[in-house]
């Protein structure tokens, strides 16, 4: 009798000690995620000069001049990065977007 009070015991320490790992888990997911976005933030407010604007929208003309004549997955794949990046710098998030997407499709 006395192993099985024993036992009830332990299973309820176990449901406690559980229950104190979910509560931190999602803790840690929530301050991780503040710290994400603050990163993000932080980029936001550091987006190219205007000089620098019209060097990048040249880059871009360029990449998308280069990916008509690419020949390789792997080719077009890069200069999808690097004009998703050159989008991301103006600011264009969802072209930026589209152009990962691409990028990963072409070589996953």
């Amino acid at each position: 009798m006395e192993n099985l009070h024993t036992s009830i015991l332990t299973i309820k320490a176990l449901k406690i000690v559980i229950l104190i790992a979910i509560v931190l888990a999602v803790f840690l997911i929530k301050l991780a995620s503040i710290r994400s976005k603050k990163r993000i933030v932080y980029y936001e407010d550091n987006y190219a000069t205007e000089v620098e604007k019209e060097k990048i929208k040249k880059s871009i003309e360029e990449y998308t001049k280069q990916l008509e004549t690419a020949q390789t997955n792997e080719q077009k794949a890069e200069l999808y990065c690097l004009r998703s990046k050159a989008y991301y710098s103006l600011g264009l998030h969802s072209q930026a977007m589209e152009d990962i997407n691409a990028a990963i499709a072409l070589c996953p």
